[in-house]
This record gives structure tokens, sequence and C-alpha cells, in this order.
């Protein structure tokens, strides 16, 4: 199918950021390092590289550490991790039923 043909339905995913993205906005405010954050907390480097680059979740032992330097609460860091992941998820199974809908309408009888 050309593109200008294209009748596939769409639906604009709903984005809910990677806590990841505010430590890089915290890092960056007070202009520190992933090096540097590893210094004021007990997480390694590698973690705060993984956190940052959003290949890691925030677990809750991390979110206390999160808290004692940047100041906000734990469960802030908890909520946002929670939120991005139900997100991710509710992404995902709207993929799923908008992919059954397509195959569904493709074997309707009038098309």
């Amino acid at each position: 199918m050309s593109p200008a043909n294209d009748d596939r339905i769409r639906v604009n995913p709903i984005r809910s950021p990677h806590p990841g993205e505010l430590v890089n906005e915290y890092l960056e405010f007070h202009g520190w390092s992933q090096r540097d954050l590893a210094r004021r907390t007990s997480l390694t480097p590698m973690t705060i590289s993984k956190i940052c680059n959003r290949r890691a979740s925030i677990k809750p032992d991390t979110a206390v550490e999160l808290e004692k330097v940047f100041h906000r609460p734990a469960n802030f860091w908890i909520n946002l991790q929670r939120q991005f992941d139900e997100t991710s998820v509710q992404n995902s199974v709207v993929v799923l039923l908008l992919e059954w809908l397509e195959v569904v309408i493709s074997i309707l009888p009038w098309r």
C-alpha cells in the first residue's frame, strides 16, 4: 500500500518520561556528571549510566539514594517509574488491540 492510500488506524502513544530523563535534568542543573552522582550516592557509575540512558528502572533503594542528593522524596522517584511502566504497558496493549482491529476490519465482507 502506498502511504497516500494507507488507511491503518493511527494513535499517538501516551508520553510518560523515564525517570532517567529527570535525573539527567537534575545533573545538568547541578552541573554534575554521572560519576559525580555516583560519588554522592552508594550507586555505581554503571547503574547511574543505565538509569540516565533509560536502560534501568528506579528501584526503591535507588530512590532513597536519589532522595538524599536531590531532596525529592523516594516515593517521587518510585511514582515516576511506576507511571513510566504503566504507560509503557498501556501503549503496548493499544498497539496489540489496533493490530487485532486491523485484521478484523480486513476480513469484513463489505471491505
